[in-house]
């Protein structure tokens, strides 16, 4: 079940976080994210649930994204879901996450 995705978040350096963002795959649409701010502060990946594969057909899964803070700091995660084909589509959803990494 996907939560709702806070608007901020504090970690400590080297610690990680898991974001569950709601899917829509089954429709083509996926998370892509950009770091706003200093790019060495938090690193970001994505995975695929394991499970997905076990998924029946037109079901979507959500996507996990880790955010890992790497140097204190801050940095804004934006979160963009959209067609990769739809280039000049607004986005379906966008949000935006501020981090704060401390020692």
């Amino acid at each position: 079940m996907t939560e709702e995705l806070p608007v901020t978040i504090s970690l400590t350096a080297g610690e990680e976080r898991s974001i569950t963002l709601a899917g829509l795959g089954a429709a083509g649409y996926v998370w892509r994210w950009e770091i706003e701010g200093d790019p060495d502060v938090i690193a970001v990946s994505s995975e695929r649930p394991e499970d997905v594969d076990q998924l029946p057909p037109g079901a979507s899964a959500d996507e996990v994204l880790t955010v890992r803070a790497l140097r204190p700091g801050r940095g804004t995660l934006r979160l963009v879901q959209q067609r990769p084909w739809e280039k000049d589509a607004p986005p379906r959803a966008e949000r935006g996450l501020e981090v704060t990494v401390t020692e």
